[in-house]
């Protein structure tokens, strides 16, 4: 079940986030429901606060999809389903550089 859960991710990144505020958006074009977020903790943990958002097909808004004060080795978050044209990751809150080392978005699982 975890395989064919999170084997395939919808989208998957490296994002490159340099400062606190700054966002990493990314085109998805399917249905997603749940994120993993990744931190390298090579130089510590330094995400303290971070928001995805989702811009829902045929619409021109961000929609919160998840967020949270820390991320740590892994960071997996389910949301509502929704048709997703395009995400974004903020990080608002780092003690510095955020090193983010995944942003992954995932379809819905697949029934039992």
């Amino acid at each position: 079940w975890i395989r064919s859960c999170y084997g395939s991710p919808v989208v998957q990144i490296t994002p490159a986030i340099s400062a606190v505020n700054a966002s990493v958006e990314v085109a998805v074009g399917a249905m997603i429901d749940r994120v993993i977020l990744r931190e390298d903790q090579s130089m510590g943990q330094r995400v303290r606060g971070y928001v995805v958002e989702v811009m829902a097909k045929g619409s021109s808004e961000w929609a919160v999809m998840a967020e949270g004060s820390s991320v740590g080795n892994k960071r997996i978050q389910l949301g509502s389903s929704v048709v997703a044209d395009r995400a974004r990751l903020t990080v608002t809150e780092a003690t510095d550089t955020p090193l983010l080392a995944t942003f992954a978005l995932f379809a819905p699982c697949p029934s039992e």
